[in-house]
């Protein structure tokens, strides 16, 4: 590629690994942060697989111990009052996520891209100027990885344009460590429940604290979880995240393209964004020699739009209707494995394929047999093989 001048606004996980991948590519690269420094707010757990720190290492490098803060062997899923453990292919780590963002601004600075903290894009023009600090810089590239507040991208009518749910945790000194009726031990807890708006809860342990969080579109939801916590309450950090959301945005207009939370990557059950980040980053330095930028960093994203789509139907599903999770851990039979942590279509097949068919039926989810059986239908024919499908819908003779 040729040493052409990219400016990506927001230093944030997406930003910056991208920015790193860029300067490996031989681009000029200037970022831009609004606020005081990177990882500033926190706003995220930062739990992730084994097989999304290796995509962070193969683009920034090995990264220091220090910035594992905890080690997992699995999740706890929970739905109705009733819950599953499940191991998880390499298990789990908790990152010290603004500790990342150091890291990653550190690594970027000695690759010669500049970050330029303190200072704040005001707008953003299809012809590559930026406005920052009542100056207008030209770029051949613009990247816009604002985060999932949409602000920039509104005006130039390309990314996520959906309204944000919002994601908070609570650092509290709650001893035992509990999210309603469950307690999370040994694993970090997901739970299901009828909120006021689609969304999700979960908590964990670290050294001293018990971390509850809520994913929710709703204030209410956010506000019930705040008045059982009181009393008890440490601290709290979050941000808007996305879930349930379409995953096929547009992505480009003139010399700018959208990248990280401002471009739907992120998994749609959970909002989690590191690991279809660090994936498009990935596939971008794979394939990006001999080609434009914004050819091939929409390419990439695209690329990894279609295994986030492939769960998304499924994901508004469970986040909606809780019963049909509670349904779904009940009827897996004993046997199964270690489960697949990031692509949530693999997840899926392998849950469903665990299931017993005779109490997944049995189980009132929506009011009759035949609306689990088209509430199925619907939610896997996109996401799962036919023969599975078939396994499930049809009668066997």
């Amino acid at each position: 590629m040729s040493e052409a001048r990219v400016a990506v606004i927001g230093a944030g996980f997406s930003g910056l690994l991208l920015s790193i991948a860029l300067a490996r590519l031989g681009f000029e690269v200037d970022v831009y942060e609004e606020h005081t420094g990177p990882g500033v707010p926190p706003h995220c757990t930062g739990i992730i697989s084994r097989n999304t720190l290796s995509l962070i290492e193969y683009i920034a490098g090995p990264l220091p111990g220090s910035l594992i803060a905890q080690k997992f062997d699995g999740v706890t899923i929970c739905s109705q009052g009733y819950c599953r453990a499940f191991k998880v292919l390499g298990g789990l780590i908790r990152l010290d996520r603004p500790g990342l963002d150091r890291h990653l601004a550190s690594i970027a600075a000695r690759l010669d891209v500049r970050i330029h903290l303190k200072t704040k894009v005001t707008s953003v023009a299809p012809d590559g100027k930026l406005k920052a600090s009542n100056s207008v810089k030209a770029y051949d590239y613009v990247i816009i990885a604002e985060g999932a507040r949409p602000r920039l991208r509104v005006e130039l009518g390309v990314g996520c344009l959906e309204e944000p749910a919002y994601g908070v945790n609570y650092i509290t000194t709650l001893n035992p460590c509990r999210l309603g009726r469950y307690e999370p031990r040994t694993t970090p807890l997901v739970a299901f429940e009828r909120l006021e708006s689609p969304g999700y809860l979960w908590a964990f342990r670290d050294d001293s604290h018990c971390i509850v969080g809520i994913a929710s579109h709703s204030t209410r939801d956010i506000r019930r979880l705040l008045n059982t916590l009181r009393g008890s309450l440490k601290g709290a950090y979050g941000g808007p995240i996305y879930i349930g959301h379409t995953v096929r945005p547009r992505l480009r207009r003139g010399r700018v393209t959208v990248f990280g939370d401002a471009a739907c990557l992120n998994k749609p059950l959970s909002g989690g964004g590191l690991y279809p980040q660090a994936l498009a980053v990935k596939r971008l330095l794979d394939s990006a020699r001999n080609r434009s930028l914004a050819r091939a960093l929409t390419d990439s994203v695209r690329s990894v739009h279609r295994t986030l789509e492939a769960s998304a139907h499924l994901s508004r599903l469970a986040l909606r209707r809780p019963k049909l999770v509670k349904c779904i851990l009940e009827s897996i039979k004993d046997r199964l494995g270690p489960i697949e942590y990031d692509n949530y279509r693999r997840t899926a097949s392998q849950v469903l394929s665990f299931t017993r068919k005779a109490s997944l039926f049995s189980c009132d989810t929506i009011g009759s047999v035949m609306g689990v059986i088209a509430l199925l239908r619907g939610a896997l024919e996109s996401t799962l093989n036919p023969s599975l499908v078939s396994h499930f819908i049809r009668p066997r003779g």
